[in-house]
């Protein structure tokens, strides 16, 4: 059995690090507490998969990378694959590496590990109706916010910016600065239901340089702002108006436990699998969470979907959707 202290694992961490040439950002993936505190060579399986989760930012406090983001494991597992495989080839300390010879410490085992953790909200087509029914405050705007989210828009400051001119209700698209996006008859009513409802101020002073609220010059854009006083808000110029329409749709979400990330991943996902209809289940969340190479048809349908979302790399996009995968009722 080997024995080391913290301070005899610290040392041996960066002489590795040395040796490897780390910038002082790739050293601190391994030179932190969380790591080095350890019994690195004395672990049994669970708690390496403990080590890795605190890595990613789970189950433990000071020192962790990844803010609870399962993009970050591979980059924490290849480390800490690194550093063992240096002490059992250039040092001799170990006779194995734990991470290569454990199943239970797989890349994806420890994958499915990390999202099991995450607290994300899976939505589909019929969880948006759900919620509708539900909300009483604010029913109009937060039907649509959702919906636009789902059906492509990727961030509230894309949707801030959308301006009335931009929406084609006979062709049933909203034309944005980088792509069209198809919208569903559902969000089309739900549009036209919030437009008319709602009226839209502005701060101006009187005669008597007292601030009134009064309507303004931005009714041209879909979101319009109410405010109680003109203290409230500086809509002075068009940025400063997105700027401060982007914060109140976060605030809007946060109403119903909701987050724009949660709903534009979810509405991505179903749009995937609603152009994979002959797939079953397992077919098609092997799309995003199978070893094989995808061939060029299905990239090929995957970039006419992307393109509406606002989506590039195909890689990027799939790896940043399979926490929704995993946890969706199409892997079971």
């Amino acid at each position: 059995m080997i024995n080391y202290n913290s301070d005899e694992y610290k040392k041996l961490i960066e002489e590795f690090c040395s040796y490897k040439g780390y910038t002082e950002n790739q050293a601190s993936f391994l030179l932190r507490p969380i790591v080095y505190t350890k019994d690195l060579f004395n672990l049994i399986p669970y708690q390496y998969a403990k080590l890795i989760l605190e890595m990613c930012g789970f189950d433990g406090d000071e020192g962790s990378r990844g803010t609870k983001n399962p993009q970050y494991l591979r980059e924490n597992l290849s480390y800490i694959n690194q550093f063992f495989e240096w002490c059992k080839n250039e040092k001799n300390i170990i006779h194995g590496n734990p991470f290569y010879d454990l199943d239970t410490l797989s890349y994806k085992y420890l994958l499915f590990q990390v999202i099991e953790k995450m607290d994300i909200a899976v939505l589909y087509d019929d969880s948006i109706d759900m919620i509708v029914d539900k909300i009483e405050l604010n029913k109009s705007l937060l039907e649509m916010i959702m919906r636009l989210f789902y059906e492509g828009i990727k961030n509230p400051k894309e949707l801030a910016g959308i301006k009335i001119n931009n929406i084609d209700f006979v062709h049933m698209t909203i034309k944005l600065e980088d792509r069209v996006i198809k919208c569903s008859s559902k969000l089309m009513m739900s549009i036209k239901s919030y437009m008319k409802e709602k009226e839209f101020y502005s701060k101006k002073k009187n005669s008597n340089n007292v601030e009134n609220l009064e309507f303004t010059s931005y009714e041209n854009y879909l979101i319009k702002l109410v405010v109680k006083k003109a203290s409230d808000l500086d809509i002075d110029n068009e940025d400063n108006y997105i700027r401060a329409t982007s914060l109140r749709i976060g605030r809007y979400l946060k109403t119903i436990n909701l987050n724009y990330i949660d709903l534009n991943r979810s509405g991505f996902i179903n749009a995937i699998r609603r152009e994979f209809l002959t797939y079953n289940d397992e077919e098609f969340c092997n799309i995003f969470i199978g070893d094989d190479k995808l061939n060029t048809g299905i990239v090929r349908k995957l970039k006419k979907i992307m393109s509406e979302y606002g989506f590039d790399v195909v890689y990027t996009t799939i790896n940043s959707c399979i926490p929704y995968v995993v946890k969706s009722k199409y892997y079971q």
